[in-house]
């Protein structure tokens, strides 16, 4: 990395993360050398859908 500092990303802390029952949420991941997504000490509710995780430990890893 050569020294570089770079303090990008989304912090979520002590949240809770729930929807209107509509549908499903999706989390992703960050791509890129510096991405980053920190979820600490929170709730995700139950319009977080679990698939995502599933397809991306078959998908090539492109970061």
């Amino acid at each position: 990395m050569g020294g570089v500092i770079n303090e990008s990303g989304f912090w979520f802390k002590n949240s809770n993360i729930t929807g209107n029952g509509i549908g499903k949420l999706m989390l992703g991941r960050g791509y890129g050398e510096y991405s980053r997504v920190i979820i600490a000490n929170s709730f995700l509710g139950n319009i977080v859908s679990p698939l995502l995780g599933m397809e991306l430990a078959t998908s090539k890893n492109i970061t």
